[in-house]
């Protein structure tokens, strides 16, 4: 994992340092590597999930860096995460 954003972006100066994320197609939840995310020295303002639908498809969810402290903490295969289920209300 880096440390530094995948897209910068400003609009009316303000900063958008976005790290993106695949989800795929089976994929049932959004997570976040949890100790990833408490690193101090990552700047995050927001992430942003792929999430692949088709071949042909795909949609984009998009979070700030603070929504994450609301999802549930679990562990996951290697490492603690935090996630949340993909449902209509989170698109």
């Amino acid at each position: 994992p880096q440390q530094y954003c995948d897209i910068y972006m400003e609009d009316k100066g303000k900063e958008y340092k976005i790290d993106v994320k695949g989800v795929k197609k089976s994929g049932k939840f959004l997570r976040i590597n949890y100790k990833a995310h408490n690193n101090k020295n990552k700047e995050i303002t927001h992430y942003m999930f792929i999430h692949i639908l088709s071949d042909n498809e795909a949609r984009y969810i998009f979070y700030t860096h603070q929504d994450i402290y609301n999802w549930e903490i679990a562990n996951s295969t290697y490492s603690q995460c935090y996630k949340i289920k993909i449902n209509n209300s989170n698109i």
